[in-house]
């Protein structure tokens, strides 16, 4: 297995001090929820060490990266490359250091824009993104207590704050952030 201390100082070169301080927010939130949701804490701190590790690179690299690892792009991240650095990133990890875990990998390049059947660390991965300590929006409260009841219900709660979000900005509509809604959607009233 990996280690985390190595990961995260390679992880710790790539990015700013502020990023830096929402890794280790995100690891400590994955952390809690992997405990809760009875879900494999080491991948789950291994996903969130790693889960913005192409989040510095620029729009051209993202998008050779891309094409470099076989992943076919869609309109909403050929308009916004940046939306490229979860699937680059896991792409990326794999390249440099070695990380071939499926269900990290997957947490990795799913967590900023989601995906129908999203396992649960990626669940895990996606919303401790979302309600890191740091973070403070309208709703990251409710989102947090929701977090520890019901995981799905908060993972559409905040699908649907991204979804607005983007509505709002007039953007492109990311294919998996829809699928991702429509899949829990069926999930959560299908209960």
């Amino acid at each position: 297995m990996w280690n985390e201390a190595d990961l995260l100082q390679a992880v710790e070169v790539r990015v700013k001090k502020k990023r830096f301080l929402h890794i280790q927010g995100v690891i400590t939130m994955a952390d809690k929820l992997a405990v809760r949701w009875q879900a494999d804490t080491v991948k789950a701190r291994i996903a969130a060490v790693l889960h913005d590790y192409a989040k510095y690179e620029n729009d051209q690299a993202l998008l050779a990266y891309a094409k470099e690892s076989a992943y076919t792009t869609n309109q909403a991240e050929e308009g916004n490359p940046q939306l490229l650095h979860g699937p680059v990133g896991a792409y990326l990890v794999q390249k440099h250091l070695g990380v071939d875990d499926p269900e990290i990998l997957s947490a990795i390049a799913y967590h900023n824009f989601g995906k129908a059947k999203m396992s649960l660390l990626d669940k895990i991965i996606y919303l401790a993104d979302a309600i890191e300590p740091g973070r403070a929006y309208p709703g990251v409260e409710d989102l947090r207590e929701w977090a520890f009841e019901d995981l799905d219900k908060a993972v559409l709660a905040s699908v649907r704050q991204t979804i607005q979000f983007v509505l709002d900005k007039e953007e492109y509509l990311h294919p998996g952030s829809v699928a991702m809604w429509n899949d829990m959607i069926q999930e959560v009233k299908g209960r």
